[in-house]
């Protein structure tokens, strides 16, 4: 059995392989988030210069002319964020038909011993959320690339306005970094625990469904009634977990963040 690392980097490369034939689309979403980046940094910098010059210098007469170029900043970035996210649901949405195919095909070649050994269960389950789970990370490549190139745009303008200021706003960074490592930290093997509690039900459930002529012939219901039972008892045991780690650390998440603007509007 090769070691969690060799599995770490096969995984990595069947994914890249599978976004090799979409990597246009990805580029698009790309290129359309960072675009959108952009006209987000520069709508408060156009209504700055919009108040100095129409209002401040009692240039009434050029308002309308920043209103038009907001106004049309506003549809290059609503144009933007559609594409970004065609792009991005595109692209993870293709990629995760490809390796169901994939993996289905993979499935049929197996020798009959490894479908004798293995539940069927387990084998839907954990085909179903691994999948998703690459879906998801497909979807956030374009979104994660445009939202870091906004914290970076933003923090280099806080900067060049003022230094004082720039500092309080960014100062929980750091403690929102830490308190996102130990949330990541926790919810992992909770997560990990609760996928193989969703493959054990869906075992018991795919074990019920193709055995029921056993099942009704040996008069078991009850028993595989108290086996669903013992087993959705678990489910439920694991998410309820898996709810309190992210009730208790959701709230620090929101809250860092605007712990900055009341720095600033206490200084």
């Amino acid at each position: 059995m090769p070691d969690p690392a060799n599995r770490r980097r096969r995984g990595w490369a069947l994914i890249f392989s599978a976004l090799r034939p979409y990597r246009w689309i990805i580029t698009a979403g790309v290129v359309a988030g960072l675009v959108w980046t952009g006209c987000k940094v520069a709508i408060p910098k156009v209504v700055g210069w919009a108040i100095d010059d129409s209002i401040l210098a009692t240039h009434h007469g050029s308002l309308l002319k920043w209103a038009l170029i907001v106004l049309g900043i506003g549809l290059v970035s609503a144009t933007c964020t559609g594409l970004r996210r065609y792009s991005a649901f595109s692209a993870s949405w293709r990629v995760e038909a490809d390796l169901r195919e994939r993996l289905y095909a993979h499935l049929q070649r197996l020798h009959f011993a490894f479908h004798d050994e293995t539940q069927t269960g387990q084998l839907m389950s954990r085909a179903a959320t691994d999948l998703q789970q690459i879906q998801s990370l497909v979807t956030m490549v374009p979104i994660t690339i445009s939202n870091i190139a906004t914290v970076v745009a933003v923090t280099v303008i806080l900067f060049l306005i003022n230094v004082k200021l720039a500092l309080l706003t960014l100062g929980a960074l750091p403690f929102l970094n830490v308190a996102a490592k130990r949330f990541s930290s926790r919810i992992h093997p909770v997560s990990v625990e609760l996928q193989q509690e969703l493959a054990e039900l869906a075992t018991v459930v795919e074990e019920t469904v193709t055995g029921i002529r056993a099942v009704k012939g040996f008069g078991a219901e009850a028993i595989q009634d108290q086996r669903m039972g013992h087993k959705a008892d678990e489910v439920f045991d694991v998410s309820m977990k898996a709810a309190r780690i992210r009730s208790r650390f959701w709230p620090i998440l929101d809250l860092l963040p605007a712990l900055g603007i009341v720095a600033v509007l206490w200084y």
